[in-house]
């Protein structure tokens, strides 16, 4: 949990809705912080029910990029632990080995609140160090596991915990350390969930999980040209105006699709009307309604549908519609001509118009055939 090269944190201004919202889509989908503070007085020892609720945690709600740390207390916080970066199961096991899950018998006098406010800060340290490196927030997550009590006021007195060190600066409401603390408590967005566990020897003590909504601190400050510099805009558009063009495009996108399959739907719902005008009577034009999957025969019986039967008993070939497209299609049954060439293969019909030639009776007859797909 190194924070070098970051200057200390303080708690800021609030941030408007629109600004969290932005932090929390920066956050998404980087893994958490998550600390485990455990207290090592003999007060928490670790039962075969604690040791299942802390290993149910540890194996069922770290994932891939979660960092953890581990801070062990008592009536002072040891030095926190470099962090170990979850990838997989290994790192996992490595978590668990590292708990220190016997209490330690020198450790006494549990200054709760000193642990707060040194896990708390530190949080808020890494967050805004991330912040200034234009790098993306994380949410956070504290694992307490102590029978003391939590973000109890300031100035602990001795009927709130009595093992708080009689020297300790936050027995004092007012002290430096107590203020920063009570100011962190009041500025993080903070969720406290509590399990209480029974150990062997019958004194009680809490499972605790505090889960915080990714935040960094605001300082707006005055600048020269009657301006004003801020740190949580500025760092949201750095962070956010790529995923926000792409999603822009991709909704761009989708409407332009969506227009194009309806107006593809209405197209292939649309019937079209097929006009075939015979040579030998110019003054009689047969229409015929064609939908998709839908053909009419040139040539054959006049009681079969769609048939235009002038051409002959014989069905020489079909106009077939596909989807939106129209096809020319012969069935070797008769001769028939398209552009003065035998028909003998599926020919695809680009045009709104076209001639056929036939013979029938050795006379030569052609026909206008004109689409209309409005």
């Amino acid at each position: 949990m190194k924070s070098a090269d970051c200057l200390t944190v303080s708690p800021g201004e609030p941030l408007t809705d629109w600004q969290k919202l932005g932090l929390d889509l920066v956050a998404r989908w980087q893994g958490r912080d998550v600390i485990l503070a455990i207290d090592l007085t003999g007060s928490v020892n670790f039962n075969d029910e604690g040791r299942t609720r802390l290993g149910q945690i540890i194996r069922d709600s770290l994932k891939n990029n979660d960092s953890v740390y581990l801070v062990p207390f008592a009536d002072n916080v040891q030095p926190i632990a470099e962090r170990i970066l979850i990838r997989g199961k290994k790192d996992i096991d490595a978590v668990l080995k590292a708990i220190p899950w016997q209490s330690s018998q020198s450790a006494k006098n549990t200054d709760i609140q000193r642990a707060e406010w040194h896990v708390y800060t530190r949080l808020a340290r890494l967050n805004q160090c991330r912040l200034t490196a234009n790098q993306a927030i994380k949410p956070q997550s504290v694992v307490w596991i102590t029978d003391a009590p939590l973000s109890t006021a300031a100035g602990i007195t001795s009927q709130q915990w009595i093992e708080t060190p009689k020297n300790s600066p936050f027995r004092l409401a007012n002290s430096p350390e107590s203020l920063e603390r009570q100011n962190w408590l009041n500025s993080l967005p903070i969720n406290l969930r509590t399990q209480e566990i029974t150990a062997t020897n019958g004194n009680k003590y809490k499972l605790s999980v505090v889960d915080i909504a990714p935040t960094a601190q605001e300082f707006c400050t005055p600048a020269p040209g009657g301006q004003e510099t801020c740190l949580i805009n500025p760092y949201l558009l750095s962070q956010l105006w790529l995923p926000a063009l792409v999603i822009t495009l991709m909704g761009i996108g989708g409407i332009v699709a969506s227009i194009l399959g309806i107006r593809h739907w209405l197209r292939l719902n649309t019937a079209w009307t097929i006009e075939v005008l015979y040579d030998q009577d110019e003054d009689e034009t047969q229409k015929y309604i064609l939908k998709t999957s839908e053909r009419i025969n040139i040539g054959g019986e006049e009681y079969n549908k769609n048939t235009f039967s002038r051409a002959g008993e014989e069905i020489r070939c079909y106009l077939e519609r596909r989807g939106n497209q129209l096809y020319l299609k012969p069935t070797r049954q008769a001769e028939i001509f398209y552009r003065g060439n035998q028909l003998t293969q599926e020919v695809k019909i680009d045009k709104n118009d076209l001639n056929l030639t036939y013979h029938h009776n050795n006379q030569d007859f052609d026909l206008k055939i004109q689409i209309s797909k409005k």
